[in-house]
């Protein structure tokens, strides 16, 4: 999901999509492939990947739809393959749900991956003790930040969340750059409505910057939310950053143009906010005195 820590990475295994297929429509399958291949030549690790061509078939994905949307959002390389694991349809459901849940422990995961991988958990399965299978982001944070774990749970649910606001912000999964789980405990020791007020105006802004559209929330990439982050009005005129790709990479010439122009609009007597200037503390504070 984010274009620094956590890129398309076909070699890493939580990267890759784990499936089940038909042995029927995978035979199929190999007698269609270009070169003539076999069960065994697709079990071999040397590197080398089978395109297959699965004709009217389908396989079922057990996980990758969120990962394979946000590297879509920001990664550049529109060539990219992803890496499909295929098992048989007759695997286990103990089996399937590990699959499902496996992840890689190859580097350690930054709190912005731990916010939307868990937020999102919670928001397919329901809500924090509640949902029928215990959340293994939840669990690996545990391990890695008790006190981290639990204000984010204390955040997402309870006298004290924000979690109706915060669910909206997987609309828009770039807008988790920036996020701080150590600035959580004392964002909640903040008074409520302010720190509503503060999130509500993150979303709101993105979401009138994206013309409100569904496919343009989805495609904003989080360099962009990264460079534009605290800017004012002035910023964005004749910006070569998005002529170059640098920001705004998943849009057309028409929609990066609109969304100048509605960022420039927007920043007449404000600066860009992001979840990373609204939930940091200093931020706040300087808020609260003004206010």
């Amino acid at each position: 999901m984010f274009r620094r820590g956590c890129d398309w990475s076909p070699e890493q295994v939580s990267h890759q999509i784990p499936a089940l297929i038909d042995p029927a429509l995978l035979e199929d399958s190999l007698q269609r492939a270009e070169k003539s291949l076999s069960l065994e030549d697709l079990k071999k690790e040397d590197g080398v990947f089978a395109e297959l061509d699965l004709a009217d078939g389908k396989v079922i994905c057990l996980k990758g739809e969120h990962r394979v949307l946000a590297s879509d959002a920001t990664v550049v390389n529109r060539k990219k393959r992803w890496i499909v694991r295929l098992y048989s349809t007759d695997l286990s459901e103990d089996a399937r749900n590990d699959l499902a849940d496996e992840r890689a422990s190859e580097r350690q995961m930054t709190d912005a991956e731990y916010f939307y991988n868990i937020t999102l958990f919670w928001l397919k399965n329901g809500d924090p003790d509640q949902g029928p299978r215990p959340n293994p982001w939840f669990a690996q944070l545990m391990r890695h930040s008790e006190g981290k774990a639990k204000d984010l749970k204390r955040l997402w649910s309870g006298p004290s969340s924000q979690g109706d606001l915060l669910r909206r912000f997987h609309e828009i999964p770039a807008l988790f750059w920036g996020i701080s789980l150590g600035n959580v405990g004392k964002t909640i020791a903040m008074p409520r409505q302010q720190t509503r007020n503060q999130i509500k105006r993150v979303f709101d802004f993105w979401d009138y910057i994206c013309c409100h559209d569904v496919s343009m929330k989805l495609r904003l990439d989080m360099n962009t939310v990264k460079v534009v982050s605290g800017k004012a009005s002035g910023a964005y005129a004749g910006l070569n950053l998005a002529n170059s790709g640098e920001i705004l990479r998943n849009f057309d010439t028409t929609e990066r143009t609109a969304i100048l122009s509605r960022l420039e609009s927007a920043t007449t007597d404000r600066v860009v906010p992001t979840l990373g200037i609204s939930l940091g503390i200093p931020y706040i504070y300087r808020a609260l005195s003004i206010a």
